[in-house]
């Protein structure tokens, strides 16, 4: 048959399948996943992704899913990235026949056509050395691979144009996107047989190593004051300072980021929602609360422990890290050795990582008699962890914390009056919607810049239904003394 037509036979074909079965898997995903949900579903699987990232995600795709400022948008996902998530965070279970066969007719699943797909993907892809389809084959090949794209939701009109319309000087592009497609399921699966392989030996070698070699670590939970604390926050301030942050988080100028500020100011509900904040994105490793009323939360024994028990819950493969040290090295006894054992290795053991916070609230609160460990052993030693690891600490002026990391090169971040008395009264307004500002000032001014204080007296104030009076003076306290 005329060649200049089998050839344009094979581009058409090659067009439906990557332009049609783009969408089509597009709309597979959004069926479980719709677009305003997409940004947490993908957050929650981070870890998943993660496992497969540079070995088969590549680094322009994963920024497409996690952006660095934005919400992904799935209109950007190419064929093999739609792929991989539907294998991978979709929960879709495999036809009756497997991945690896055509399903029977009979089968109309998600997961079926998702495969039908895949196989004439691999059908034509077959005669690419020769790239041409005879008109039968094509006919064929067009009528059976139009049935699986319609039932993903692609309109049968379309296609039918497609088939028809004129030819364009791209349509050869078509063939390397199939075979780009091809090759990245290939490794892919490759890929995933390798981890299920690891997965299975060392859960066999765990299963021989004494358990309590991690699970006696020392762990706080602070679940339940970081979530208390969190309540505390109202939405809208804090503005200013979530700009100062996140491109400090995300910079490599600077591994240590402080807050410092007076009592009441509010850094410990900062710091709770920064933790909630990080935790939802996947990228918390560790939170500690200094707390000069309980002795284990400034021992920097328990600190390091603590912080290590977290890691093994929040970092990817770090447990797995720690358990094979412990295994083999028990050199804890001096703070130093701890610190190597319980945080450095294992981290360091890891594959190279997107920057994870360690924050660390109220580091004025572990001094004993003038002296900090922790603040010492946070000095001297955390600059030997792994760059990707960012610490955030938050503690009054009084503990020269500055200072003494110098040379860790830190930022600092103190309250600005006029921001953080702005907050205040978005705090106190918010609260008390019904006081006007004359009586808002009242309730401002008498704050004396203190959030916590604000806290309460906006509480006293709501108990006691007081609304718009001639003088609040009767309500309210003299001040914070």
């Amino acid at each position: 048959m005329d060649q200049l037509k089998a050839k344009a036979n094979y581009f058409r074909v090659c067009h439906l399948l990557v332009d049609k079965a783009t969408n089509a898997l597009r709309n597979a995903l959004h069926a479980m996943h719709p677009p305003s949900t997409l940004a947490s579903v993908l957050n929650a699987n981070r870890a998943t992704l993660q496992r497969i990232r540079y070995s088969v995600i590549k680094a322009s795709q994963w920024d497409l899913l996690f952006p660095r400022s934005g919400t992904p948008d799935s209109n950007n996902f190419d064929i093999s990235l739609l792929t991989v998530l539907l294998r991978n965070i979709c929960g879709l279970s495999a036809p009756a026949t497997g991945w690896n066969v055509m399903p029977p007719v009979s089968d109309t699943s998600i997961s079926a056509n998702i495969l039908r797909v895949k196989m004439f993907r691999n059908e034509v892809y077959g005669h690419n050395p020769t790239a041409v389809l005879d008109d039968v084959t094509f006919e064929t090949l067009w009528q059976e691979i139009s049935v699986p794209l319609v039932n993903l939701g692609i309109l049968q009109n379309d296609i039918d144009e497609l088939k028809v319309a004129p030819l364009s000087p791209e349509e050869e592009s078509y063939i390397e996107r199939l075979k780009e497609w091809k090759q990245q399921e290939d490794d892919f699966m490759s890929k995933l047989s390798d981890v299920e392989s690891k997965v299975v030996k060392l859960t066999k070698k765990v299963e021989n190593v004494h358990p309590s070699h991690v699970e006696q670590l020392a762990k706080f939970n602070f679940a339940g004051k970081i979530r208390d604390l969190s309540r505390k926050f109202q939405d809208g301030t804090r503005k200013w300072w979530f700009d100062k942050l996140l491109p400090w988080f995300w910079s490599e100028e600077s591994r240590v980021l402080i807050l410092t500020a007076g009592p009441g100011v509010g850094k410990s509900v900062l710091s709770a929602k920064l933790s909630a904040v990080f935790r939802e994105r996947g990228q918390l490793a560790a939170h500690h609360f200094c707390d000069f009323r309980n002795s284990d939360f400034n021992n920097p024994q328990r600190i390091l422990q603590s912080l290590a028990s977290q890691m093994c819950d929040n970092v990817e493969g770090f447990r797995d890290k720690l358990t094979e040290i412990l295994r083999r090295d028990h050199s804890r006894d001096s703070l130093s050795g701890a610190f190597r054992v319980l945080l450095c290795d294992p981290l360091h053991a890891l594959d190279r990582h997107d920057p994870m916070l360690i924050i660390v609230d109220a580091l004025d609160e572990s001094k004993t008699e003038e002296k900090s460990e922790f603040f010492e052993l946070i000095s001297e030693k955390f600059c030997e962890l792994p760059d990707w690891i960012k610490i955030f600490i938050s503690s009054r002026p009084e503990l020269a914390v500055r200072k003494i990391l110098e040379h860790l090169h830190p930022s600092e971040i103190r309250p600005d009056e006029k921001d953080h008395n702005h907050d205040i009264e978005l705090f106190v307004r918010h609260s008390l919607p019904n006081f006007d500002d004359n009586s808002i000032r009242s309730v401002i001014s008498k704050c004396e810049g203190s959030f916590l204080y604000a806290y309460y007296l906006v509480s006293e104030l709501k108990e006691r239904g007081v609304g718009i009076e001639p003088d609040l003076s009767d309500y309210i306290s003299n001040g914070i003394s």
